[in-house]
C-alpha cells in the first residue's frame, strides 16, 4: 500500500510540474501569437502602400527611378517573411506546450484562435484548399468557444419593393465542375424575416405579377447575416435584351487583390453587339461616318459591304473547311450572329449614342466593376459556372478541334452568368467604360476572346488597349443605369 501511494503521489507530482511547464510555455505561445497578429496588420498596410507606390511610376521607366517602389515591395516581402517565422514562432511554443501536457487548455485556446485568423484569411481571398486545412485545425483544438464559428451558419433576410414578391431559393450544388441551382424552397413573401442557412451559395428567384423576374444570388459566408433589399422592375425598365443586375455587394477581383464591392441596380445587355445588329448602325450613318466606322483591321480589310439600297451587310471571312463546319453547325446565315469584332472603344461608344438617341433610352459601357459582376454573381467564382478552368465550357481557343474561329452568340449554354448574362466568358473581348491605368490612356477590356487560352475566361481577367485599336478578338456589349 506505501509503494502505491508513494507512485501515486510521484505521479501527481509529476502531473503538476509538467501542467506548470505548459502553462509557461502556453504564455510564451500567448505573447508570439500577439506580435503575430500585429505584423500580419503591417503586411497589410506595406502591401497597400507599395500598391500606391506602384501607381506613381511606368513600366517603361528605369529602375533608378524606382527605388521608393522598390523599398516599398522590398519592406512588404520582408514583413511577410518576418509573419511567417512569427507563425513558425508561435506553433513552436505552443506545440511544446501540449508535449508536457496534451489537454492544456490555454495552448489549445490560442491554437484555436490562430487558425481561426488563418481560416478568415484564407476564406477572405477565396483559397479554398488552404482554408480547408486551417479549418480542421481550428476544430482540432478547440473545445467548445468557437463552435457557432466553425459551424458557420448564417442567415438571410430579404424585402422588396414592392413587397409582397414570392421567394423561391436554390442552393448551388457543384456537378462535374458546374454549380447548378438545385433543393428548391419556397421561402414566402417579402418582407422575409431572418432565414438560417447553411454556409454555402444560393439563388433566390424572385416574382410579383407586373414585374420581371429577379434572379437574385447570395452567398453565405462564415456566420453571415445577409440582409437584402431588391428594387423590382419592369421590363419596360429593363429592356429588351437586357438582363437586370439588382443592387448588393459582391466579391471583386482575384488573389490578395480580392475585396467585397458594392454597386446599384444596372441592367447589362445579355449578349453581345453582333456583327447584323453592327450593319444596322453602319447603315443609319452618313456614308463619311459609316465609313469611319466601319469595323476592319490591316489584315482582313473591312467587315462590311454596302448592299442595295445602301445596307450593310457583313461579309464571310471564314473560308475552308472550318466555314463548311460552321454552315452545318449554325446555318449558313451564320455571319449575321457572330459577336461584332474589330470595333474601336470609340466605334463602341458611337453605337452607345446612337442607340440611345434612336430609342430615347440610355444605352452605354458597362464598367469593369458591373461586368465583372454581371459574369460571376456574388460568390467570388472564378468563372461563370464555377471554380473548373476547361475550354469546353465557353468559346476560347482550345474549345474546337478544328481552327480557333469566331461563333455565333449563345452557342456555349454552360457561359451563361447567374443573372442570365449570356457569353459572360469568351466570345470577344469586351471594351468597358473603365480606365486600365491611372494615367487615363488604356481602355480596360474584360470576358475572355475565342482566340484567348482558356485563363482568360476567368472573371476577374482583365486585357486592355488604345482607345483607338481595333482588333478581330475585341467587341462590346451594352449596359445601362437603373
Amino acid at each position: 500500500l506505501a509503494l502505491e501511494l508513494r507512485e501515486w503521489l510521484d505521479g501527481s507530482s509529476e502531473r503538476e510540474r509538467r501542467h506548470e511547464e505548459a502553462e509557461s510555455l502556453a504564455a510564451e505561445g500567448r505573447e508570439a501569437a500577439k506580435r503575430f497578429e500585429r505584423l500580419q496588420a503591417e503586411v497589410g498596410e506595406a502591401e497597400a502602400a507599395a500598391g500606391e507606390e506602384e501607381r506613381k511610376y511606368h513600366a517603361w521607366q528605369p529602375i533608378a527611378e524606382k527605388q521608393p517602389l522598390l523599398e516599398a515591395r522590398k519592406r512588404a516581402e520582408d514583413l511577410n517573411t518576418e509573419g511567417a517565422l512569427a507563425f513558425a514562432e508561435t506553433l513552436k511554443y505552443l506545440q511544446a506546450a501540449l508535449v508536457q501536457e496534451e489537454t492544456n487548455p490555454t495552448a489549445r485556446a490560442v491554437l484555436a484562435v490562430l487558425w481561426k485568423g488563418r481560416l478568415e484569411n484564407h476564406e477572405r481571398r477565396n483559397e479554398r484548399v488552404d482554408a480547408a486545412y486551417a479549418l480542421t485545425m481550428v476544430r482540432r483544438y478547440d473545445d467548445g468557444p468557437l463552435a457557432t464559428f466553425v459551424k458557420g451558419e448564417g442567415s438571410l433576410s430579404l424585402a422588396s419593393e414592392p413587397s409582397g414578391a414570392e421567394v423561391r431559393l436554390f442552393r448551388y450544388v457543384e456537378r462535374d465542375g458546374i454549380l447548378k441551382a438545385r433543393e428548391e424552397r419556397r421561402l414566402g413573401v417579402t418582407p422575409l424575416s431572418p432565414v438560417p442557412l447553411p454556409m454555402g451559395s444560393y439563388l433566390c428567384v424572385v416574382t410579383k405579377p407586373g414585374f420581371r423576374d429577379v434572379r437574385y444570388p447570395v452567398h453565405i459566408t462564415r456566420n453571415r447575416e445577409w440582409k437584402g433589399r431588391i428594387r423590382l422592375r419592369t421590363d419596360e425598365e429593363i429592356g429588351e435584351g437586357f438582363v437586370y443586375v439588382p443592387a448588393g455587394p459582391f466579391v471583386y477581383g482575384e488573389g490578395k487583390d480580392t475585396r467585397t464591392l458594392e454597386l446599384p441596380d444596372f441592367a447589362i445587355a445579355k449578349y453581345p453587339v453582333t456583327r447584323a445588329d453592327y450593319a444596322e448602325f453602319l447603315t443609319a450613318l452618313d456614308p463619311e461616318e459609316a465609313t469611319e466606322r466601319m469595323s476592319r483591321n490591316e489584315y482582313d480589310g473591312v467587315y462590311f459591304e454596302r448592299g442595295e439600297k445602301g445596307v450593310f451587310l457583313p461579309i464571310n471571312k471564314i473560308e475552308g473547311k472550318a466555314r463548311e463546319w460552321s454552315e452545318r453547325m449554325f446555318g449558313e446565315d451564320f455571319v449575321e450572329r457572330l459577336p461584332a469584332s474589330c470595333m474601336s472603344w470609340d466605334d463602341a461608344r458611337a453605337y452607345c449614342e446612337w442607340k440611345t438617341r434612336t430609342t430615347a433610352k440610355q444605352w452605354r459601357l458597362p464598367t469593369e466593376q458591373e461586368r465583372e459582376k454581371a459574369a460571376r454573381g456574388v460568390d467570388g467564382r472564378r468563372f461563370p459556372w464555377g471554380d473548373l478552368e476547361d475550354a469546353s465550357l465557353a468559346k476560347c481557343r482550345d474549345s474546337r478541334e478544328v481552327n480557333p474561329q469566331p461563333e455565333p452568340i449563345g452557342t456555349f449554354k454552360t457561359a451563361e452568368s447567374v443573372y442570365g448574362m449570356g457569353d459572360a466568358a469568351g466570345g470577344v473581348w469586351d471594351w468597358t467604360d473603365s480606365w486600365f491605368d491611372e494615367d487615363k490612356g488604356l481602355r480596360a477590356l474584360r470576358g475572355g476572346s475565342w482566340n484567348y487560352p482558356s485563363s482568360s475566361l476567368r472573371a476577374a481577367s482583365r486585357f486592355w488597349n488604345l482607345p483607338v485599336v481595333r482588333l478581330t478578338l475585341f467587341g462590346f456589349r451594352c449596359a445601362r443605369g437603373l
